[in-house]
């Protein structure tokens, strides 16, 4: 097939289409790069905790004692808190998995000695960032003292420690890059499926009279939708797909929801061979639909139009039916 032809430039991605997917090509490529360069920037000395350390600040305690768990976390986010003293006597909250808690047994355990003549361990510096109490941890830790939130945080706080979590990092961009990546692959997947079905379409209608029906002044179009209609062929530029209208069986709309709420509608087509494709699914509304619908059906009386479980039962009648023929 000719790539000037009119057939073959129907279709071609549009220039919006390939626009759009440079664009979250590059904030991908921004986003990887930003990443990347983020976890490479040295890390800043932390500066030691306080009570009144800011969230989100990079801290360290210069543990000397730790208590066993104060409060356990379970749900979507499993977390655990425990209480740590650092060598001036000044007591804070931090957050610890259970490997980094192992790390800290010796203290632990001196923590708890009644040995009086038990030898001190070495103090171990905690680094973390600094966060702000989830409003339900921070009233259970104070139940567990019998004092109000407000009291509770006079004596450790607004703030816990997050151990050994890294300062800045690139999660930000990463998560950006998950997320236009996976833009990006839909896109690309969606390309890649409709360049084919339209390359296969366009080899099926070769030595057909299709080129001639699709520039003729007969064929009706629907710009807008991306649909043409000629004497025997319906071209969907969104599918990449040219039939003849005897392959057609249903067709019917459904409502494209957000959220369950409408925010347009999609024609979608059975066909004899088993498939459902969608046709359009730009700029419908009832009265295209309808107007759709009666044009279609005068190219092929034996199509079946709207939705209903009457069409869905037939429908999958015909398809068997053609399948039993072709065996």
């Amino acid at each position: 097939m000719d790539r000037n032809s009119q057939m073959y430039r129907f279709f071609a991605p549009s220039k919006s289409y390939i626009a759009i997917l440079a664009v979250v090509f590059v904030l991908f490529i921004g986003s990887v790069a930003g990443a990347v360069i983020k976890d490479h920037q040295p890390i800043p000395d932390p500066v030691q905790m306080t009570i009144d350390a800011p969230s989100g600040q990079y801290s360290y305690i210069d543990v000397q004692l730790m208590t066993t768990w104060v409060l356990k976390v379970t749900g979507d986010s499993s977390y655990t808190y425990y209480e740590a003293v650092d060598t001036d006597d000044n007591w804070f909250v931090v957050r610890l998995t259970d490997r980094e808690y192992e790390g800290f047994r010796d203290i632990v355990e001196y923590s708890y000695s009644d040995d009086a003549n038990a030898p001190v361990p070495a103090p171990i510096r905690l680094p973390g960032v600094t966060h702000t109490f989830p409003s339900d941890d921070a009233k259970n830790l104070a139940e567990m003292y019998n004092v109000p939130t407000s009291e509770y945080y006079e004596g450790f706080g607004h703030t816990y420690l997050d151990g050994y979590q890294r300062p800045g990092g690139g999660s930000a961009f990463y998560a950006a890059a998950i997320v236009f990546g996976t833009v990006l692959l839909t896109l690309a997947i969606s390309f890649g499926i409709r360049q084919s079905h339209s390359k296969k379409s366009l080899r099926a209608l070769e030595g057909t009279n299709a080129e001639a029906e699709f520039v003729s002044a007969t064929a009706l179009r629907f710009d807008s939708q991306g649909l043409v209609l000629t004497d025997h062929y319906l071209f969907s530029k969104e599918t990449g797909l040219a039939m003849p209208y005897e392959d057609l069986v249903w067709v019917f709309s459904t409502d494209l929801r957000y959220m369950f709420i409408p925010i347009g509608k999609s024609l979608k087509a059975c066909l004899l061979d088993g498939r459902c494709v969608a046709l359009s699914a730009k700029n419908l509304n009832d009265m295209v639909i309808n107007e759709l619908y009666s044009v279609l059906s005068a190219k092929n009386p034996l199509l079946l139009t709207g939705f209903s479980s009457e069409n869905q039962r037939l429908c999958r009648s015909r398809q068997q039916e053609y399948r039993q023929n072709k065996q």
